[in-house]
Formats: structure tokens, C-alpha cells, sequence
């Protein structure tokens, strides 16, 4: 499963895009493919999620947020991550619960493989359906070399 194509690479891995708006714009436009490309994966129909992104100051890159009805998905470059851009990831129990379940973090440079990427995708499937957040996310974080 591909998710990153060389555009969006560029886009989304070339580096801190804070101080820098055409940089931080193109960021944004990236990580709404991005979020939607994982919805897409996720047998997400538009209407079951809400897209959102949030430029925030000059200092940071701001965040671009996938909401669903059990799924809350965050893309952006963390403060003390130097440019490098993160999804994070949780369990949530509907459009309006802000904060979730167990955080869950992948930095988005390992979505470029296509196993990480399905192991991504399964491990958001996993969250997505069941009623707790100790799943196979813990499981692709271990695999991964995340922990």
C-alpha cells in the first residue's frame, strides 16, 4: 500500500516548515492528501469523518486532524521533533471526544514503506474496533522499532 508519492514526500519530509508560509501551506495541503489517502484506506467515506487543519502560529507547523466517529488521527512536526513530521494516533469515542484514548505515534518518514504502511493502516483498524486501546497498535509499535 503506497500512501507517499514523491510530491507529498517533498511536502511533508522536506524538513521544518516553521517561520517558512510557503512552506507551511504546502504542508497543510500534503497532510489533507495524506489524512484522506488513510481514510481512503480505511474504508472511510467522506461523510464519516471530518477534515480540519489548524496553521497556528509562525513558530510551529500548525496540525491537520482526521476526526471520525472512532478514530483521531493528528499530522504534524511535534516542537522538539526538528522538522520531523508525526501522525499521532488514538481511539476516540465519537466526533466530539477531543481526547480520546491511549496516544499512539508514527512518524510519518516510515509510512514511505508500503509493510509500514499496512501495518499502519491495521493498526488504526484495530483501534477503530475495538474497546480498548492496548491492541495491535502496541503490536505495530513493537514490530516497527517504535518502542
Amino acid at each position: 500500500m503506497q500512501l507517499l508519492d514523491q510530491k507529498l514526500k517533498a511536502a511533508l519530509l522536506g524538513g521544518d516548515v516553521s517561520y517558512n508560509a510557503l512552506h507551511k501551506e504546502a504542508f497543510h495541503r500534503a497532510g489533507k492528501v495524506l489524512l484522506r489517502r488513510i481514510a481512503k484506506a480505511l474504508g472511510l467515506d467522506k461523510k464519516q469523518y471530518d477534515l480540519c487543519s489548524n496553521l497556528a502560529g509562525i513558530a510551529v507547523s500548525g496540525e491537520i486532524t482526521l476526526h471520525s466517529d472512532t478514530l483521531y488521527l493528528q499530522l504534524s512536526q511535534g516542537a522538539l521533533m526538528q522538522g520531523r513530521t508525526q501522525i499521532l494516533y488514538r481511539r476516540c469515542d465519537g466526533r466530539k471526544d477531543y481526547v480520546g484514548h491511549m496516544n499512539h505515534f508514527v512518524e510519518v518518514a516510515r509510512l514511505v514503506n508500503e509493510d509500514e504502511a499496512a501495518r499502519f493502516i491495521l493498526a488504526c483498524e484495530e483501534l477503530a474496533t475495538c474497546t480498548h486501546s492496548v491492541t495491535n497498535a502496541w503490536m505495530y509499535m513493537m514490530h516497527s522499532g517504535a518502542l
